[in-house]
C-alpha cells in the first residue's frame, strides 16, 4: 500500500468512527508506529486535515463539528516524490529564465501547493537555488502587465489594440490583432497575431509593444492550413515568402559541435571527406540567418545561394570599414 492509499484509508477510519486508536490503524495500514505517525503528522500539518489526539476517547478523531467533517476532502493534487522534484525543478528554471517574472506570477501558487506536499520542501526549494544557475542570453524585458493582458486575450479569444515599435525600422505604429500563438524564441517573448490592419499572419514582439489594451471585439481566428506556413522555427518571416536553402560548410575543428546544433528543424548536414561539416539550412529571412553565420567567424564558409553568400561577404567587408 503506498503513501497515497494510506492517506485515504486514514480519512476512511477518522470520518466513520467516532475515534480510532493507533492500534487499529496499524493493523488497517500494515505499516511500523513510526511510518504511521509520520502519515498522521504529514495529513494535519500538510494536507490540513481536522484531526487531533483525544485523551478521553483514547485514539484520534476529527475536530470539526456536527456533520461538517463529512464533507471534508483530500487535497486533489497526487504526485509521488520524484515527481514533485522534478516539478519544482521546472518551476525553478521558470523563475530563473523569466527574470522579470511575467510567467512566475502564474506559477507560484503551484510552487506553493507542491512544496506543501514535500517533506522537505523548504530545504529542497535553498537546494535548487543553490545548484541550478541559468545566464539568459540577449533576453530583454517585457512588462508583467503586458505579458498578462496578451495571455487573456488568447484564452478569451479577443483582440488585441497595440502601439508597436519595429526593432528593424524603428517606426512605431498602432495595429488591432488578433492573437494566435505565444512564441518564446531566443530567449523572448513573441506573439504570432492576424493583424487587421496588414491583414495577414505577423509575428511581434512582445518587449517591442509599448502599450497595448483588451479590445470587446471576437478574434478573428486562423486555420490549421494556415498556420503550416508559420512554423515556430528560426529564419522564418511571413506566410507564403520565398523559401530558400542555406548550404554552410563548417570546418573540421567545428564540425563534430555543429553537427549537434540544431539551426532550424528541417535541416539537414553530412560529413565530408576532408572532416568538414555541410549544413542544409531552409530560410526565408536572412537577418538572424546571417547573425549566426557571423558568430562562427572563419570556421564556416557560405556555399550557396549566391546572394546570401554576397550578403554575408558585404556584412564583414563594412564590418572591416568600422575597423579601419
Amino acid at each position: 500500500m503506498n503513501r497515497t492509499e494510506r492517506f485515504y484509508k486514514l480519512k476512511s477510519l477518522l470520518l466513520t468512527r467516532p475515534s480510532v486508536n493507533l492500534l487499529e490503524m496499524q493493523e488497517a495500514l500494515e505499516v511500523s508506529r513510526a511510518t504511521l505517525y509520520r502519515d498522521l503528522n504529514y495529513m494535519r500539518d500538510r494536507l490540513g486535515m481536522p484531526f487531533d489526539y483525544h485523551p478521553a476517547l483514547r485514539g484520534y478523531a476529527m475536530t470539526l463539528k456536527g456533520t461538517d467533517f463529512k464533507r471534508y476532502e483530500l487535497p486533489g493534487l497526487w504526485f509521488s516524490q520524484p515527481e514533485l522534484y522534478s516539478l519544482l525543478t521546472i518551476i525553478e528554471v521558470i523563475s530563473k529564465l523569466e527574470q522579470s517574472g511575467s510567467l512566475l506570477a502564474h506559477v507560484m501558487p503551484l510552487r506553493s501547493r507542491l512544496e506543501g506536499l514535500l517533506d522537505d520542501g523548504t530545504a529542497y526549494r535553498m537546494a535548487v537555488r543553490q545548484r541550478i544557475s541559468i545566464v539568459p542570453s540577449a533576453q530583454r524585458q517585457i512588462s508583467s502587465e503586458h505579458f498578462q493582458i496578451t495571455t487573456i486575450a488568447l484564452t478569451e479569444r479577443r483582440r488585441l489594440n497595440i502601439k508597436y515599435l519595429s526593432p528593424r525600422t524603428g517606426h512605431s505604429t498602432e495595429r488591432i490583432v488578433s492573437p494566435q500563438r505565444l512564441v518564446y524564441y531566443r530567449g523572448n517573448w513573441c506573439l504570432d497575431s492576424y493583424c487587421h490592419w496588414r491583414q495577414g499572419l505577423r509575428r511581434f514582439a512582445l518587449y517591442a509593444v509599448t502599450s497595448l489594451s483588451l479590445s470587446e471585439q471576437t478574434a478573428h481566428d486562423i486555420s490549421a492550413e494556415e498556420w503550416q506556413d508559420m512554423p515556430a522555427t528560426n529564419y522564418n518571416t511571413l506566410p507564403g515568402a520565398e523559401r530558400h536553402t542555406a548550404k554552410l560548410k563548417f570546418m573540421p575543428s567545428k564540425a563534430q559541435w555543429v553537427s549537434r546544433e540544431l539551426w532550424h528543424c528541417w535541416q539537414s548536414g553530412s560529413l565530408s571527406s576532408d572532416g568538414s561539416y555541410v549544413l542544409e539550412v531552409p530560410y526565408e529571412n536572412d537577418t538572424e540567418l546571417i547573425q549566426d553565420i557571423l558568430a562562427h567567424g572563419p570556421d564556416v564558409q557560405v556555399l550557396c545561394p549566391l546572394a546570401l553568400r554576397q550578403k554575408v561577404a558585404d556584412t564583414i567587408k563594412n564590418m572591416m570599414s568600422v575597423y579601419a
